[in-house]
């Protein structure tokens, strides 16, 4: 079914280039992007991505814009960070009509974090944005964001029990799996003061 949905998407686009369309070929070739990235087919996505930046006449700030976090997509699975952040520099989109565009970002944002290593960093932004969207549009891919996040690094998950499935008390609850000023850790921390209260 996708690779059916990638062979319409490529007819589409390379029909909107024949026929010299102006506002066509942005959202048809981010949709391509995504659909390449779902396919695991980053060399297509990134070749793809390279024909439509070099197109005659260039692509509109508006359109970079639209279209940052499926460029961020195409450039991440090539392994250039540095251009997938740059493309996200573009982002977010609080508007309300651009709520499926922020959705995509926060998504694609995470997937750049979680390459930097910053799981912490992808949850918190993850987190943030489905505690803030009133209209939860791709959430599934929020989801599996979340996911990855938690898979790559089991000490971020957002529930921690207290007592295991064996029936002991975890040992881990509560602790602490980073400090601020840590490598990687983007917090500076001044000084604490804290208590603990065990019932």
């Amino acid at each position: 079914m996708v690779g059916d949905r990638r062979w319409l998407q490529e007819q589409a686009l390379a029909l909107a280039r024949r026929l010299g369309a102006t506002e066509l070929p942005a959202p048809f070739t981010g949709d391509l992007l995504y659909t390449y990235a779902a396919l695991n087919e980053p060399e297509k996505a990134y070749r793809t991505l390279t024909e439509w930046l070099a197109q005659r006449g260039g692509v509109t700030a508006a359109d970079r814009h639209h279209q940052c976090a499926a460029v961020a997509l195409a450039y991440l699975g090539v392994g250039r960070l540095e251009e997938a952040e740059q493309a996200l520099a573009l982002g977010p989109f609080p508007h309300p009509t651009d709520v499926h565009l922020e959705c995509r970002w926060t998504w694609v944002s995470g997937e750049v974090l979680c390459a930097r290593g910053r799981y912490a960093q992808a949850r918190d932004l993850c987190v943030a944005y489905l505690g803030r969207a009133a209209e939860r549009k791709d959430e599934a891919k929020l989801t599996s964001c979340l996911g990855k996040i938690i898979e790559e690094d089991p000490s971020l998950a957002l529930t921690q029990r207290r007592i295991l499935a064996t029936g002991a008390l975890n040992a881990l609850f509560m602790q602490p799996t980073g400090y601020a000023g840590d490598v990687g850790q983007p917090e500076q921390r001044v000084g604490q003061v804290g208590f603990r209260l065990t019932f």
